[in-house]
């Protein structure tokens, strides 16, 4: 589990280039989390953007996104349950969804986005067969 105060701090850390972290995080991105499982990389994540959500939109849209039916997910689970950081609007069917499937990889990512609270987040899960 990781967390970073903004995206310069996350590339410095290289989590986007070890593939914790999608390229639909836009760079003016804040108070990104992120949780993974090594074994099967499943991956959650959140951050705020600042500019608002227009941006992780814009950025969807060039990975060919397509819009969805919610929940994001459950949320990653720890010792005592769902990671408080884990917005509960992820886990409804009301929530802003996108998915896409990762170029070259055997991964879907399901995106949502909370546009008043100014924030997004994935779930990298399985492709399904």
């Amino acid at each position: 589990e990781s967390q970073y105060s903004d995206v310069k701090a996350a590339r410095a850390d290289d989590a986007f280039g070890r593939g914790w972290l999608p390229e639909i995080i836009p760079d003016d991105s804040i108070e990104i989390r992120e949780m993974h499982n090594i074994d099967t990389n499943l991956t959650w994540g959140c951050f705020a953007s600042p500019s608002g959500t227009e941006k992780v939109r814009e950025k969807l849209k060039g990975f060919g996104a397509s819009q969805s039916q919610g929940p994001v997910s459950s949320g990653p689970r720890g010792l005592f349950g769902v990671r408080d950081w884990w917005p509960r609007s992820m886990t409804t069917t009301a929530i802003e969804t996108y998915r896409f499937d990762e170029p070259g990889a055997q991964f879907t990512v399901i995106v949502g986005l909370d546009p008043q609270q100014r924030t997004a987040c994935f779930h990298r899960t399985l492709r399904a067969t």
